[in-house]
């Protein structure tokens, strides 16, 4: 019972002055003091000797501590109007299990009498109150059980977690066009004089932190066969080479000539083909208006399924070996396929080298994810406590306190070139009243939270010092509109042609087509190892499913240091959901909690809303000037 702060927290509060009132019940002096000191106790038992009081003498703590009697109190009121009540048999069962009760490890009257004697409390007081707090602990109990998930949400969490996307994407650098960039001496001096307050030696500060790591916790134990094939046989996709076929096309759009004149034209081209026994390549060079394969005489290379639109898969996975199409309708006009060459299915057997160790790879993530997920729910628990100090936390998790090197609001080295960290860094929160950070994550599986170790006010800097930057900078902004402008202009070409390549070739674009291979969402890296920069990635994994392989799956984004991406979703693979499994636990355990919380969070907010809750500021200041009662 007492999910909150316990038996000892409400007090008699005698004639002292009312902190809060909620509903008709006053949190007294008293009594926050009295909830203070068990939170400050707790602390003490948790980190012994290098316990340091003055991680909690801060308003903040005091007024964490206010809000959670608030919701207690809120939540007993409802329990009593709703006429709920621990049973005398529940409250005796739970007295007998307190130590302080106890005399040679069994309860003893006695022990109870002169224990309550000692902090003043009648015993029938003390038993009612026993009694609401089970009572509220058997609410709340209800609801977090209540808590359910169907299991098609646990489904739809696994398909969430572990689909497969591939995509396509191109960076266009802003030093590609920085040199076409002309900046004038009266431009410089301008943006100077304009905007004088941008060009100080900024303020600056040094960040204090704690991080989890999931790829560098320690490893867990060596798993046994028996996980290992369970592993195997829920991520045999993996090691699955799907079937593919080498295709090569001919394509007759229909922008400028009717349906019926472009198919026309695909049927006399195959029957050259067909009758007339020319090869397919050289009537693709003629004929192809596909800018992207004409030149190769057609060629798309090897195609698995989910790549191309469907009219044209199910065409092409539909053909023979050296089949040549009827035509076939798209949305890009009429085409005829001949498949070249066919590449059957193949998966990896269990005992394989390197299926050996993707498993176990994969295993050991699991676990890591695991041990990684409870590391990071104590770190925010005791960073939230104590939010004043990084101490606790560190100490409850054996994590070290890392400090970052001086950096100003545009970013530094290691975590400060993050722009989240820059934003908790900087926020009024963390900077002004010196508290920690929220959680934050890094990217997949790296979580830190932050506070201020040091800070310099920002300084006035004369034209000398500033002009090479300010001339950096508008160099930068122009050649980030060029950017910006070749990028929208790639887009509109790849929305018309279907394909990257054809794309980078209709604007006359020498770039490079990275391909993602098949990843997960959780994945930082890519085919060939590599890495892949997340806001890519969430940015891919947002697009619709459907919109693989079509002109809705392509966007841009600013990538790292400002370089412009523009990507396009190629292909989706759902995972197969195991229908019972260690994994499929782990993910139904995830959402089931996940929906606790949400169920009683809504709950708790519907029932404070709909109480009168009333704190007086200024008794609370009172309070707080008080020193620590240690």
């Amino acid at each position: 019972p007492f999910a909150f702060f316990g038996i000892e927290t409400f007090r008699s509060g005698g004639g002292d002055g009312t902190v809060a009132k909620v509903g008709d019940e006053k949190i007294t002096q008293r009594q926050l003091q009295a909830g203070y000191e068990q939170r400050y106790q707790r602390l003490q038992s948790m980190m012994g000797e290098s316990f340091d009081p003055s991680i909690i003498q801060g308003p903040q703590f005091r007024r964490q501590v206010l809000e959670e009697m608030i919701r207690e109190q809120v939540v007993t009121q409802y329990a009593k109007d709703s006429g709920l009540r621990g049973t005398d048999d529940a409250v005796f069962e739970y007295l007998r299990e307190i130590p302080a009760f106890q005399a040679d490890g069994a309860f003893s009257p006695q022990a109870y009498r002169d224990t309550l004697a000692a902090n003043q409390r009648q015993p029938d007081a003390f038993e009612a109150q026993v009694a609401d707090s089970i009572a509220i602990d058997q609410l709340q109990r209800g609801l977090i059980d209540s808590a359910w998930v169907a299991p098609g949400e646990i489904d739809l969490a696994y398909r969430l977690d572990h689909q497969r996307r591939r995509f396509e994407l191109v960076t266009l650098t802003l030093d590609d066009y920085r040199e076409s960039v002309d900046i004038t001496d009266q431009a410089v001096r301008e943006r100077y004089d304009n905007e004088p307050q941008r060009f100080t030696t900024p303020e600056q500060i040094k960040l204090a932190y704690l991080e989890v790591n999931q790829s560098q916790l320690a490893p867990a134990d060596e798993p046994t066969e028996d996980m290992l094939r369970e592993v195997y046989e829920q991520q045999k996709g993996r090691f699955t080479t799907a079937e593919a076929r080498k295709a090569s096309h001919i394509l007759i759009k229909t922008d400028e000539r009717s349906s019926s004149e472009a198919r026309s034209l695909a049927e006399q081209a195959r029957g050259r083909i067909v009758d007339d026994g020319e090869a397919f390549g050289e009537v693709a060079r003629e004929l192809s208006e596909d800018a992207g394969s004409a030149a190769t005489g057609g060629d798309l290379d090897w195609v698995e399924r989910g790549v191309m639109v469907p009219g044209f898969e199910d065409a092409l996975f539909a053909m023979d070996k050296g089949a040549v199409s009827e035509p076939v309708e798209t949305e890009f006009g009429w085409h005829l396929i001949k498949v070249e060459d066919i590449r059957a299915e193949q998966t990896k057997p269990f005992d394989d080298e390197t299926v050996q160790q993707r498993i176990r790879e994969i295993q050991a993530r699991d676990a890591a994810g695991e041990r990684f997920q409870t590391l990071t729910e104590e770190l925010e628990t005791l960073a939230f406590e104590s939010v004043d100090s990084l101490g606790p936390a560190a100490e409850a998790t054996g994590l070290q306190i890392e400090q970052t090197d001086w950096f100003a609001r545009n970013g530094g080295a290691g975590i400060a070139a993050n722009p989240d960290v820059l934003d908790a860094a900087f926020s009024q929160l963390v900077l002004e009243q010196g508290e920690n950070s929220r959680l934050i994550e890094l990217e997949p599986g790296r979580v830190v939270v932050v506070r201020v170790a040091e800070r310099q006010p920002e300084e006035q800097k004369p034209f000398d010092d500033v002009q090479a930057q300010i001339r950096a900078e508008l160099v930068d902004e122009a050649a980030r509109e060029q950017a910006l402008a070749a990028a929208d202009r790639l887009l509109t070409s790849l929305k018309d042609v279907g394909s990257m390549q054809a794309a980078l070739a209709a604007q006359d674009m020498d770039k490079a087509v990275v391909d993602s291979g098949m990843i997960e969402r959780s994945d930082t890296e890519g085919r060939e190892g590599a890495r892949l920069d997340p806001r890519v990635v969430r940015a891919v994994f947002g697009e619709a499913r459907r919109s693989a392989g079509s002109p809705d799956g392509a966007g841009q984004l600013t990538g790292a240091g400002g370089d412009i991406v523009v990507y396009q979703l190629t292909a989706v693979e759902n995972p197969i959901v195991p229908e019972d499994g260690s994994e499929r636990e782990i993910i139904a355990n995830r959402a089931s909690s996940v929906a606790a919380r949400q169920e009683m969070a809504a709950w708790e907010a519907a029932i404070r809303a709909q109480t009168k809750v009333r704190v007086n500021e200024d008794v609370l200041a009172e309070q707080t000037e008080q020193s620590t009662p240690y």
